[in-house]
């Protein structure tokens, strides 16, 4: 097999942007792991309805490989339905003009890499139509899932169907989302390729000695999917009986002030509970080696970076038994409890304060490893060489 390194144009659905930075972060991480073996060039796309030129195109090479964000304007008009149609076809306008950008700048891309369906396939599916370039997809949408609130419409379906058949393979980060995605249609290579963590930042430390155990929680804060709201009644009622734990909330969002009005009822907030809003990576890593346990209580997960982080943490969480969250939690790691059972979950962080969980914080970041940038690195490699060598010319 050749050492030469691959040209992998990535080609993304979701990702940081101007307005939202923490859409499609898990793209990042796949990209850093993906450059570990071979050049990635990433391009996405995105509408602004108030962007006063006909196009903003910003490149940059601020993570381990340069990516291009294309913003283009975007009709605003009464008509929602004429918005829809014509932002579509704007989306893919600018797409193909960005890339040409980038074949100017960065050469030919030996193959192409889709994360999430399904806009951003159609300059994947062109190139391999006209230029034999093979694409590859890497899903991580929970809408396959007939457990969350959408169903996906028999149009949809056709058109993901479509594509899939026409790639070289598709990688999803847990057995339980390819599962669903076989219901489009099993016709091209699956693969399970996990989401991944730099483990330079999501390490160990050595932490301070404290009466109170530390948990930690970090997500958007909704009800939907996160269930967070059900975690502050948990541990509303584990404060009656004792009150030797704190919980810290990391993160934001549109339920943000909704669920901290809800830790005021139940006489926990800025006692119990502490909300410490949007935080940097790198601060988010630390609060979390900080902490003695991760508490997850979600709806539905396709995997969970939160619970990676935290394995790369050496520190062990509870989650609910759901999704693909069953896949990477063990004994080792954690406990596992029924999907929304209240009592469950209270029994268990009854057990953990109790001392009667006890983990190796070292053997749970020794497991974790695998899910580290230079693991995932070698799984994509494998993938494009495959592909590759049996594209045809």
């Amino acid at each position: 097999m050749s050492d030469k390194r691959l040209k992998v144009l990535f080609l993304a659905k979701w990702y940081p942007n101007k307005f939202d930075v923490l859409d499609g972060v898990f793209v990042v991480d796949h990209a850093k792991a993906a450059e570990t073996k071979n050049d990635v060039f990433l391009l996405f796309v995105h509408s602004d309805p108030n962007l006063k030129t006909k196009r903003e195109i910003i490149t940059k090479t601020t993570n381990a490989y340069p990516e291009m964000t294309l913003y283009f304007k975007s009709p605003n008009t009464r008509f929602a339905a004429y918005n829809k149609f014509m932002t579509g076809i704007l989306y893919i306008k600018n797409q193909f003009f960005g890339y040409r950008h980038i074949r100017k700048m960065w050469g030919k891309p030996d193959l192409t890499h889709i994360h999430v369906l399904l806009r951003a396939s159609v300059l994947a599916v062109w190139l391999k139509w006209r230029r034999k370039i093979p694409f590859v997809i890497t899903e991580h949408w929970s809408g396959y899932d007939p457990n969350v609130d959408y169903k996906i419409s028999p149009f949809k379906k056709k058109c993901l169907a479509f594509v899939i058949k026409r790639s070289s393979a598709l990688t999803t980060v847990s057995a339980y989302l390819q599962k669903h995605i076989k219901n489009v249609t099993d016709q091209t290579d699956f693969y399970i390729v996990s989401n991944t963590i730099d483990p330079q930042i999501f390490k160990p430390i050595e932490k301070e000695k404290h009466d109170k155990k530390r948990f930690v929680h970090v997500s958007t804060l909704d009800n939907y999917p996160k269930n967070f709201g059900r975690i502050l009644e948990v541990i509303g009622r584990l404060t009656e009986t004792r009150t030797d734990f704190e919980l810290q909330v990391i993160g934001k969002g549109v339920e943000m002030e909704t669920q901290k009005a809800l830790a005021k009822s139940l006489g926990v907030l800025d006692k119990t509970v502490f909300f410490r809003g949007f935080l940097p990576k790198e601060q988010v890593a630390i609060e979390i080696a900080k902490s003695d346990l991760m508490l997850l209580f979600s709806h539905y997960e396709t995997q969970s970076c939160v619970l990676l982080e935290s394995f790369l943490c050496g520190v062990p969480a509870i989650a609910p038994e759901v999704g693909g969250v069953v896949e990477i939690v063990n004994a080792n790691n954690g406990v596992l409890v029924p999907h929304d059972d209240a009592d469950a979950f209270y029994d268990a962080l009854q057990a953990f304060l109790d001392g009667k969980l006890e983990f190796d914080p070292g053997k749970i970041r020794d497991e974790a490893m695998r899910f580290a940038y230079a693991d995932i690195g070698e799984q994509f490699d494998e993938i494009y060489r495959a592909t590759i060598k049996f594209s045809p010319k």
